[in-house]
């Protein structure tokens, strides 16, 4: 990889791994834990983030035993530097910051890692775990939710159908759809219905913020 930057490296001295988990060590929801409490999604959602930060992660054997990721990240140059400043300046349009984002999703770790992110980034959660939690919270809320994050596949009352009673009560209502799986034609035809975009799981950081706060920028890029 050509270009100055820095490089991290992270290695275990463990028995390794075999071919046929390497083939699937970056696939979302691909888990070697039995105990069902694991997604799968930890080294999805980090090669996303690298990703996204226009880095590099890589795996290969470590030559002390064991495994070793290695993450590298270029500099930043004059130009990128002053495109973020430019984002940073940029108006605030989406979900105002006072209003509550509901994430209704049937896996708890994803719950979690969106009430973290959002609220990290300044905004108040509403958490539910399937469809009709999410209906009644947004029952309960009157106009106080801003946006929601809705998960496809759940539960009691998926994503569709949640879509329809939300979408019913309130057509203004921003909704993202967010899935493991790529985006097919019953995602597009709640699109067509009016949600307001899709959200790919594992999520890239900047792409949830962006999505509902309309822009974004890291506050080191914008303190600096």
């Amino acid at each position: 990889m050509k270009g100055q930057g820095i490089s991290l490296s992270v290695a275990d001295n463990g028995p390794g791994l075999s071919e046929g988990i390497r083939r699937h060590l970056f696939d979302p929801f691909f888990t070697t834990k039995v105990d069902g409490r694991h997604l799968g999604l930890g080294l999805p959602t980090a090669m996303g983030i690298v990703q996204n930060h226009k880095g590099h992660l890589r795996f290969r054997d470590n030559p002390g035993g064991g495994a070793l990721f290695e993450l590298f990240f270029l500099s930043l140059t004059e130009s990128s530097q002053e495109s973020a400043k430019d984002l940073c300046e940029a108006p605030f349009r989406g979900v105002e910051k006072e209003s509550k984002v509901l994430v209704i999703d049937d896996e708890e770790l994803v719950r979690d890692f969106l009430d973290d992110l959002l609220q990290e980034a300044g905004y108040q959660t509403l958490l539910a775990a399937n469809g009709k939690e999410g209906l009644d919270l947004f029952l309960d809320q009157g106009g106080q939710i801003g946006a929601v994050l809705l998960d496809i596949k759940m539960p009691v009352m998926d994503g569709k159908e949640t879509f329809r009673e939300l979408h019913a009560r309130d057509p203004r209502l921003p909704v993202f759809l967010i899935s493991g799986y790529a985006q097919n034609g019953e995602v597009q035809e709640l699109l067509d219905k009016g949600a307001l975009g899709f959200i790919h799981k594992p999520f890239r950081i900047e792409e949830v913020l962006t999505k509902i706060g309309g822009s974004h920028c890291q506050a080191n890029l914008c303190s600096s």
